[in-house]
């Protein structure tokens, strides 16, 4: 089953594209951007070898690129388990 399309008034969650690759390319390895993705920072630019080896990485069905205000921010590997939490808060909230 593809991903489907999620939009709200400033974020989108989307399945990946293969232009992303150029946008986390320009991310590179920025300490706050390998905070967020994970990994260790070693003060080298990413190679274009292993943005498409973290593309390749978002194959899974269910990975998820999250846009904010139009722009690529980062991903979701397991949209499963995000949909998961976030139906519980919502029944837990509407429950209450």
């Amino acid at each position: 089953m593809p991903v489907p399309t999620l939009v709200g008034d400033r974020v989108t969650l989307r399945a990946p594209r293969p232009d992303d690759r150029r946008r986390r390319l320009e991310l590179g390895r920025h300490p706050e951007i390998v905070r967020m993705f994970g990994g260790s920072y070693d003060g080298q630019a990413m190679s274009p070898e292993e943005v498409d080896r973290w593309y390749r990485g978002l194959s899974a069905p269910n990975s998820w690129v999250v846009e904010v205000d139009g722009a690529f921010a980062r991903t979701v590997a397991d949209a499963e388990d995000l949909l998961r939490r976030a139906a519980a808060l919502v029944l837990d909230e509407g429950g209450s």
